[in-house]
């Protein structure tokens, strides 16, 4: 996320830091983490829940309460789904950019992919692709990707989209 200038929430302390998700779970900061990943045959897409989001006093971002991933079974085995879900989790983000997210309903796909947190989460997901899986994509996404640009990069999400890549 930061070779691409995403910043992580100051909420998130790494794996082996203090734990401040979960605080409701837990009654308590510091408990055990509650993030979890999931198979669910009942969902058609990847969808995320979390008991509460909240604020943490001295904090600027949001943190998590039992934080669920939950994958369609006919993505069970797509790695860059679990990435593009993982960014979501660990993204800078606040109440007012929660309470304005735009849900993808079938047909507001631009909408919903111009938002700031679905831009960086394509991205990283595109990028692990290329990195990680070591899949051919075409020049123009890796460079849309890579760019600083907004623009550029929501024209790589798109054209990764109609290539079937996300």
């Amino acid at each position: 996320m930061s070779m691409l200038g995403i910043m992580l929430r100051d909420t998130w302390t790494g794996w082996d830091g203090i734990n401040l998700d979960d605080f409701y779970a837990n009654s308590s900061y510091d408990g055990e983490r509650r993030f979890r990943i999931e198979q669910n045959s009942g969902v058609d897409r990847c969808q995320v829940t979390a008991n509460k989001r909240y604020s943490i006093p001295g904090y600027n971002h949001l943190a998590y309460d039992d934080y669920v991933i939950q994958i369609p079974e006919r993505m069970k085995d797509r790695r860059d789904a679990i990435i593009h879900e993982t960014v979501h989790f660990l993204q800078a983000n606040s109440n007012e950019e929660e309470l304005g997210y735009i849900n993808f309903n079938g047909s507001n796909y631009l909408d919903y992919i111009s938002q700031r947190t679905e831009v960086e989460a394509h991205v990283v997901q595109i990028l692990f692709l290329i990195e990680i899986e070591n899949q051919s994509i075409p020049s123009a996404i890796v460079d849309g990707v890579k760019s600083d640009r907004c623009t550029d990069r929501i024209e790589a999400i798109l054209s990764a989209k109609k290539c079937q890549l996300i």
